[in-house]
């Protein structure tokens, strides 16, 4: 961390604790912060942190974080599941676990299945003068600081990267990521209907186009992924990487509320935000496509290949320099190729070898293998290459568009004089003045900005073909005006 941290300890009963998640309190704590991990655990996970402390266990230091604005005073950093476990229990939203027990004295009470109103008046008596120990940080801490306590202090628990980089609580980047990638508890949240759910309880959690639902920030991941390789320079070699050195940068560089680019300046934040929605709706497209062709749905590892897939378009062709027309097609084109690689046909795959740092072995092996790598650029790179191998890219759906859009005022001038001065579509005098080059075969149809597809006419004319196919209009128009002068 970049400066000294000030903190102090307090120990409260969960009496007073629950004093503090009270809106008229003076003390009051805020126990589910946008940076904690998402309440998605099971019920058995609830009731095990309740057995833990009615049979006289220590539930462990949570962490607070005093701030200096706003409704609460202080945020939960780590434990908000402990602390929302105590809060939901008495307010009696569960049930303690069929085998749960507690030791008052020398008494033991079975206290299995028990709402909190349920309970006997001594085990009540014990609950609410239960000792929880605070670690408080004082209101100068940052988020960054924040995501680095969270990390230090969950070294030696089951905490992953990206729930690392979610703690940054309020830097911009963490938040869109969190926003676009699932509901938010408290917040009616707009989240990309790529990662949609049948049902969002604990127990029945299903999403609609993936295999198995998000655990572990599983689509947040994905997102910061996507992110961190579309907002890279032409020039970075590494283009296809996303380490977790770059995904944290990232969030840095770009999300820090105070020094970020995304705060100062908007428009950008804005673009890399359209950029990440763009690929996201690349991959909803593909596996509805998938899903009229398939019975399953969307897996890490192909989420992965598509995603790396869509990376290559970008990077080679520009996010204008490409469209999709058959997305049937192109599922079916990418899935083919996956098989000699992924495939459960071993007759199909790839048994020809590749030699890395890890010895000889089948291409089919280092592909697999190469899926769960993100920070070496020659293999995230090189399966990409054996992937389009097996592909025609020329026929799978996709249409390729001029990255030039625009006909030069030399070429308008020497196809106006080859039309002699006549409008293309009317056939009526035109003046340089007036004229446009506009395409034959429409630049969205893969038409190309050369003179052989250009066609001069009236600026209004233009105007109102609009995305209409050009021969189309003009028979149209033609006819118009024939019946204009046959009335006259």
């Amino acid at each position: 961390m970049s400066a000294h941290v000030s903190w102090y300890t307090k120990e409260v009963n969960v009496d007073t604790f629950c004093h503090m998640l009270n809106p008229t309190s003076n003390e009051l704590i805020d126990c589910d912060p946008v940076g904690q991990r998402p309440d998605i655990e099971s019920m058995s996970k609830r009731q095990g942190i309740l057995d833990t402390l009615f049979r006289g266990y220590d539930i462990g230091e949570l962490k607070l974080r005093e701030i200096g604005v706003g409704f609460h005073k202080f945020r939960s950093i780590d434990g908000g599941h402990r602390k929302r476990t105590i809060r939901d229990y008495i307010k009696g939203k569960f049930k303690t676990h069929k085998n749960t027990i507690c030791y008052v004295e020398d008494q033991v009470f079975k206290i299995g299945n028990m709402y909190y109103k349920d309970l006997p008046v001594e085990v009540k008596d014990y609950l609410i003068h239960y000792k929880i120990r605070f670690t408080i940080y004082d209101k100068t801490m940052t988020d960054e600081q924040a995501g680095e306590i969270f990390r230090r202090t969950n070294i030696s628990t089951d905490v992953n990267w990206q729930e690392m980089l979610n703690s940054y609580e309020d830097n911009l980047v963490a938040k869109f990521i969190r926003e676009i990638s699932r509901p938010i508890r408290g917040q009616n949240n707009k989240y990309h209907p790529l990662f949609e759910y049948r049902d969002l309880s604990s127990e029945k959690r299903k999403q609609y186009w993936f295999n198995s639902p998000s655990t572990r920030l599983r689509d947040d991941e994905f997102v910061t992924r996507l992110l961190t390789v579309l907002t890279k320079t032409p020039k970075d070699k590494n283009w296809m990487t996303c380490s977790n050195k770059e995904t944290e940068a990232c969030f840095i560089e770009l999300g820090d509320k105070e020094n970020g680019n995304w705060v100062n300046n908007p428009n950008e934040a804005k673009r890399n935000q359209n950029m990440v929605i763009e690929g996201l709706d690349f991959m909803l497209n593909y596996v509805k496509a998938k899903k009229s062709k398939s019975r399953q749905l969307f897996s890490t590892q192909e989420f992965t290949v598509v995603s790396r897939f869509y990376t290559y378009l970008i990077r080679t062709f520009g996010r204008n320099g490409f469209k999709v027309e058959d997305w049937n097609n192109l599922y079916i084109k990418i899935r083919n190729s996956m098989d000699h690689f992924v495939g459960k046909n071993e007759k199909n795959l790839r048994t020809d070898t590749h030699k890395d740092n890890k010895g000889l072995r089948l291409v089919c092996e280092c592909f697999r293998q190469y899926l769960t790598v993100h920070d070496d650029q020659t293999r995230c790179e090189q399966s990409i290459k054996w992937l389009l191998e097996e592909m025609n890219i020329n026929n799978c759906g996709i249409i390729f568009l001029d990255s030039n859009r625009v006909f030069s005022s030399q070429i308008v001038e020497q196809i106006l004089r080859k039309q002699n001065y006549k409008c293309w579509i009317t056939g009526k005098n035109l003046s340089i003045k007036d004229a446009v080059g506009g395409h034959i075969v429409a630049h969205s149809d893969g038409g190309k900005t050369t003179v052989e597809n250009c066609m001069v006419c009236h600026k209004n004319e233009n105007k109102k073909m609009g995305s209409t196919d050009a021969n189309l209009y003009r028979f149209m128009r033609r006819k118009e005006l024939a019946k204009e002068i046959s009335i006259a």
